[in-house]
């Protein structure tokens, strides 16, 4: 059984109040700040008048922690998205310096560069495509813990999976061409070397 704790009956007159009051107008906030203060004068001349803000300004202050660890979140995605480029860059370098002799036999015995171009852009796709399709069957899967979370938004928005699988293939699409477009150069200049 709990003791009884002590209490005390206060007048609600007699109570120390905090009253907040919402107003709604057509002008602006700098214009109305006097007219309340007036009003508010005209009940009682010793109520305090304090913490006037705009509805926009409270709202953006309520948000403002999840606002900064959804820039913070940006701010690592953009940094995994460039590491991720920049791994795959290495490895389909690593991959074409690798066949450069053979890619070399290939133009040697006939095939253009463009060709060979596409052979390795399109090796390059192919692991860019399942890193997406795994990377997406993972998001749907994590939708359901992550959707009290977002807002704004929903849960399964297909816009978002598509601009997000878009940008990621662009971005794999780009670190293959570029080693791709520079191993072709080479061996191209590397059989005008040998053949002359």
């Amino acid at each position: 059984m709990e003791t009884a704790k002590p209490e005390v009956y206060v007048l609600r007159a007699q109570s120390a109040m905090i009253m907040t009051v919402i107003v709604r107008s057509d002008r602006a906030p700098s214009v109305l700040v006097p007219y309340v203060r007036t009003a508010v004068r005209r009940l009682d001349k010793n109520l305090p008048v304090y913490n006037m803000f705009t509805l926009s300004s409270y709202l953006s202050g309520s948000v403002a922690r999840p606002r900064w660890n959804a820039l913070f979140l940006g701010i690592f995605a953009s940094l995994g998205l460039t590491l991720a480029a920049i791994g795959l860059f290495g490895v389909t370098s690593y991959f074409v310096a690798q066949r450069r002799h053979e890619d070399g036999i290939r133009m040697a015995l006939g095939a253009q560069r463009s060709q060979v171009l596409r052979m390795v852009v399109r090796e390059g796709m192919v692991l860019v495509g399942i890193g997406a399709a795994f990377g997406l069957l993972g998001a749907v899967a994590l939708t359901r813990p992550l959707s009290n979370m977002l807002y704004g938004i929903k849960s399964l928005d297909p816009l978002t999976f598509l601009s997000v699988s878009v940008l990621l293939v662009a971005v794999g699409a780009l670190a293959s061409y570029l080693p791709a477009r520079h191993a072709s150069r080479m061996i191209r200049c590397w059989h005008y070397a040998t053949s002359n």
